[in-house]
């Protein structure tokens, strides 16, 4: 679970993911906020991505503790996503994955 940087509460951000077109089928997506205690978070996001597609999400960044963004990869040798975060036009992290990931944010005031 490698920490692949900061966001700004209050701030919107907006996450990518690049599906390759050789993949076999469909993989799992989740991005998930990780409250602060005694509050709450915005339900998670989970969904499939199929071969070739993209997704793009533009979120609200709530006062919580992180975000995980989670996807699920066969470890195949052809399956591979490209996944972006920005914020304020700023991109936050980019890159590669090709079996399961998940990537941390945390976030700030």
């Amino acid at each position: 679970m490698p920490l692949k940087g900061k966001l700004t509460a209050g701030k919107s951000c907006q996450i990518t993911i690049d599906c390759s077109p050789a993949m076999p089928g469909t993989s799992a997506v989740a991005i998930v906020w990780i409250p602060k205690p005694n509050t709450s978070a915005p339900l998670p996001i989970v969904t499939s991505i199929a071969p070739g597609a993209r997704i793009q999400q533009t979120v609200a960044v709530p006062d919580a503790q992180m975000l995980l963004v989670d996807v699920d990869l066969p470890i195949d040798g052809v399956s591979t996503m490209t996944l972006t975060v920005a914020q304020d036009a700023t991109t936050i992290a980019i890159g590669p994955a090709d079996s399961d990931t998940e990537w941390t944010f945390l976030v700030a005031p």
